[in-house]
């Protein structure tokens, strides 16, 4: 049941980062190891991507304070 959970959620960041590759990404997920690395790489683009809009990025994820600052900036 995680699979499945977890294979959906990298179909969908792979379509929030625009990434071409969705379904090799998804296909990646269900090869042990390989997927971990398909991950990674899906990951660091997200990373880039907040980044380049003044994101900080920790180790528990992004502050909450530049998240509440991105909603406030795009609902004006």
């Amino acid at each position: 049941m995680m699979g499945i959970v977890g294979i959906a959620f990298i179909y969908l960041l792979s379509k929030a980062v625009h990434s071409s590759a969705v379904w090799v990404y998804v296909i990646l997920a269900f090869i042990p190891f390989v997927g971990l690395v398909g991950l990674l790489v899906l990951n660091n683009k997200a990373t880039k991507i907040l980044r380049q809009h003044q994101i900080h990025i920790g180790v528990m994820g992004a502050r909450s304070a530049d998240l509440d600052k991105l909603s406030r900036s795009s609902a004006v």
